[in-house]
């Protein structure tokens, strides 16, 4: 019922203004910001400045959580330019750990949700997607990163692997 119009996207929005609640009750932190590079340049120059209002500020309007973090997903496996992004890869080394599962060739290799479009729905099927097999994403991100020629993650793989590995924006896509 929740995968079905309207209904989807209200419930999700309604489920993580709960839990945005919930954290704020509990005292506790909640998901981890994703900053584009623009806020991180932001945020060091005011932390270089003691600009402690422009820090408040700037690091209130970053965004965080589950719709961002299978928004940046989305942009890493459904890339427009084929060159820039790993929609192959992603297919062919989720499709060989999926059929751990049981899954034919055919569904385990399943291109990424399209999270790029506005359909909601997209992020919906990325939750089930991140939560279903969440240590094989970080396997593949991890993969990425070491077969590069220059060693190491870029910002998107960072936050990436900042929000597969931050439990309170897990618990959110759950």
């Amino acid at each position: 019922m929740v995968f079905a119009g309207c209904a989807r996207h209200n419930a999700f929005e309604a489920g993580v203004k709960m839990l945005h609640q919930m954290w704020s009750d509990l005292g506790k932190p909640g998901p981890c910001t994703l900053r584009n590079k623009a806020q991180d340049a932001t945020i060091q120059l005011a932390l270089e400045n003691n600009d402690e209002e422009g820090l408040q500020h700037c690091v209130k309007s970053c965004d965080h959580g589950g719709t961002k973090l299978t928004a940046l997903l989305g942009a890493l496996y459904q890339h427009k330019n084929g060159e820039t992004g790993y929609q192959d890869r992603y297919c062919i080394f989720m499709g060989k750990h999926k059929q751990i599962y049981g899954l034919d060739s055919k569904e385990a290799a399943k291109r990424f949700p399209d999270t790029l479009n506005t359909c909601y729905q997209s992020h919906t099927y990325t939750a089930a997607e991140v939560i279903s097999f969440l240590s094989f994403h970080i396997q593949l991100i991890d993969k990425i990163c070491d077969g590069k020629g220059k060693a190491g993650a870029n910002h998107l793989e960072e936050n990436i692997l900042k929000g597969l590995n931050c439990i309170a924006t897990i618990i959110e896509l759950v």
